[in-house]
């Protein structure tokens, strides 16, 4: 782990395995923080909170300036851990690396508009020759839990927006993907932010998620994960009233009609399900195509699909790596099997290349939902 600006063992020296989902192997191993652990990270984030809000803001927004410019110097690390800890293909660990940048540059830009407001001058007779204002003040510490698919992208959002407004950061990655998040809390501190201001707790989130939520020195949660747990977050912050922010799952749907950009959505039919797999939680998980153009539509998508390289996400010219676990590929496998079961028409992929790369792309519902409804892919 990487607390008060050093490598840290856990307290009972539990480490887990990290796995390379492309090949099986074990590339490495990280701390399993005990709840011992989680509470030094708080109370360090603590004292922590306090140094970082004494450093001016125009100061702050330097150190944070000097984050990126590190972070893109040690972009081709940080992208390859990526690439070997969650077979996320490497130009798209790229491209994430610099939205990093891209969304720390833009909160420190934000961070000139935080004015504070006054209320109108003697605008009623009980607050006559007073003046009523505003100034904004951090909450204080924030327990951050990101998710394996955007280790690197949503730790931007989950450091960004807290550290620019004076609160520090204990933050939490998936037991999956960690690796890279230690990187970057690295990179904060050798930038300049205090080393008890911020850092980075590895275990499992069942253990140190829940140990931190409930933790009253804990003023806010954020959580990007699956719905069961933010309910408990939820539940867990509500008996203390304290703010918690949630980005759960969904099932979004994209509805193609015949007056489209033909182009245009094919193109994204594609990019929503092959970027990292299809592991991401704003992707359109249904695809709902108006009946005259279903059937080139299908045949059209195939013929795209069948020409995407699947392989080694370490490779450039791989557009498609593995699921982040073998259960998850199996799973994919299960949901195509239910919907053939259910009357689906499997008509490209449907069986995994190997213990983790799925190739079940895409099948359809061989008749229509009801008279006048479109069918589904």
């Amino acid at each position: 782990m990487f607390i008060d600006g050093r490598w840290t063992d856990s307290s009972d020296g539990a480490v887990s395995s990290v796995i390379n989902p492309a090949t099986g192997v074990c590339v490495d191993t990280v701390p399993e923080a005990t709840e011992q652990d989680v509470d030094r990270a708080i109370a360090l984030a603590v004292e922590g909170q306090k140094e970082w809000n004494d450093i001016p803001l125009h100061e702050k927004l330097s150190i944070l300036e000097r984050y990126c410019v590190l972070l893109t110097e040690n972009t081709e690390k940080i992208a390859s851990i990526m690439c070997e800890e969650g077979g996320k293909p490497i130009e798209q660990c790229r491209t994430e690396v610099a939205a990093n940048a891209a969304i720390f540059r833009i909160y420190c830009a934000a961070a000139y508009t935080f004015y504070g407001k006054s209320l109108p001058y003697n605008a009623e007779p009980r607050s006559q020759g007073d003046v009523a204002f505003t100034i904004h003040e951090p909450l204080g510490v924030f327990a951050n839990i990101v998710p394996f698919n955007y280790p690197v992208e949503l730790a931007a959002h989950k450091l960004a927006p807290m550290l620019v407004t004076g609160n520090s950061v204990v933050l939490m990655p998936s037991s999956k993907t960690p690796r890279s998040a230690l990187l970057l809390v690295e990179l904060l501190v050798r930038a300049g932010v205090p080393a008890k201001a911020v850092c980075c707790v590895t275990g499992a989130g069942s253990k140190v998620g829940s140990r931190a939520a409930a933790d009253p020195r804990v003023a806010a949660v954020s959580f990007t994960g699956s719905t069961r747990v933010g309910i408990n977050l939820a539940e867990t912050c509500a008996k203390s009233l304290r703010p918690v922010s949630l980005e759960l799952g969904g099932n979004d749907a994209l509805v193609i009609f015949d007056d489209c950009d033909y182009a245009l959505a094919l193109d994204e039919v594609i990019n929503g399900r092959i970027g990292n797999a299809g592991q991401t939680c704003c992707a359109s998980k249904r695809f709902i195509v108006q009946r005259g153009i279903y059937d080139r539509f299908v045949r059209d998508l195939t013929a795209r699909l069948a020409k995407i390289k699947m392989g080694d996400p370490s490779d450039p010219s791989v557009e498609l790596g593995p699921c982040v676990r073998e259960d998850s590929a199996a799973d994919v496998e299960k949901q195509i099997r239910l919907t053939i079961e259910q009357g689906g028409k499997l008509v490209c992929g449907g069986k995994r290349t190997n213990a983790l790369v799925c190739k079940g792309l895409m099948t359809t519902l061989s008749r229509p939902l009801s008279r006048r409804n479109p069918r589904m892919l």
